[in-house]
């Protein structure tokens, strides 16, 4: 996989935390297009942008499972803690 299109940068939240609950990790040179509605303009991420990212989700992910793992955590729960990411202001998890 190079490159994979998201509608959010919540979308790509959902995405990086259903590969972290089964275990495979995007790879390190995957580029992402953020692409909202059609009139928009998109927005690529950068390997810094994608990293910074990753680890923002990394510790809001450890700290609302109190360290444990997420594939054994139960869907409701899953569901929550993405609910709870997606709510947030995404795009401050980006800033290099």
């Amino acid at each position: 996989m190079k490159e994979v299109e998201v509608r959010s940068l919540g979308d790509f939240a959902t995405l990086c935390l259903g590969c972290a609950v089964k275990g495979f990790e995007l790879p390190a040179d995957i580029v992402v297009r953020v692409k909202g509605q059609k009139s928009e303009k998109a927005q690529y991420l950068d390997a810094q942008k994608i990293q910074a990212f990753r680890q923002n989700l990394a510790a809001q992910v450890a700290e609302q499972t109190r360290g444990k793992p997420l594939g054994a955590l139960p869907l409701h729960q899953l569901q929550e803690i993405n609910s709870r990411l997606r709510a947030g202001d995404l795009s401050d998890w980006t800033n290099v």
